[in-house]
């Protein structure tokens, strides 16, 4: 039997007995977790995501597992720049986004491919 707390759902206990989202970094550092879809929306294995802190050196990246799912732990908060990238190297999408201290933050991408 599972005893839920308050404000958890049976999703909630699912999820983190998968280990996703992944948990809350060092208070001082942030993590980033997402999917990587293409534009019909189906998740894309094998995906390289790169990230790069604006105005600070250093690059950061994971390649998505077979669900499409990356997580990038443990970096200095930030804003950042995320390039994807194929299996054979080809630039295929990026964005932006924000990362602050303490959390982990959910941040999806769409690959051109």
């Amino acid at each position: 039997m599972i005893t839920l707390e308050i404000g958890e759902n049976e999703l909630d206990i699912a999820l983190a007995a998968t280990g996703w989202p992944p948990p809350l970094p060092d208070p001082d550092k942030a993590t980033v977790y997402g999917e990587v879809f293409n534009d019909s929306y189906e998740l894309k294995p094998n995906i390289t995501v790169e990230i790069h802190a604006y105005g600070v050196s250093g690059t950061y990246s994971a390649i998505t597992d077979q669900n499409g799912r990356y997580v990038i732990e443990n970096i200095p908060p930030g804003s950042y720049h995320f390039q994807l990238y194929t299996a054979g190297g080809s630039p295929c999408g990026w964005r932006s986004c924000d990362l602050p201290v303490g959390n982990a933050t959910r941040c999806n991408c769409i690959s051109t491919t």
